[in-house]
């Protein structure tokens, strides 16, 4: 589960450090840089209208679930090199 609402609130309300805030929502600081990074790319500003609900927050910053990846063949077109999912 995403922490998105908190990570959000303890950076930009609290003013904490990316590890501070990794810590107190138990996740790593990168993950709190890609939030922020997503969250500012978004266009919402915060605090996020309180109507919003965590599943409306999470898809504007991370997109529709179920998603597909590229295929092998569609990577290698674009890049002219064989791409290998691990």
């Amino acid at each position: 589960m995403r922490h998105v609402r908190e990570i959000l609130r303890l950076s930009l309300d609290c003013g904490l450090s990316t590890r501070v805030v990794g810590s107190g929502s138990g996740v790593g600081p990168t993950t709190v840089r890609d939030t922020l990074r997503r969250f500012r790319r978004s266009g919402l500003t915060w605090p996020v209208q309180p109507e919003t609900t965590d599943t409306d927050l999470e898809s504007r910053l991370y997109g529709v679930p179920g998603v597909a990846s590229p295929d092998a063949a569609s990577c290698r077109s674009r890049t002219g090199r064989w791409w290998r999912a691990s």
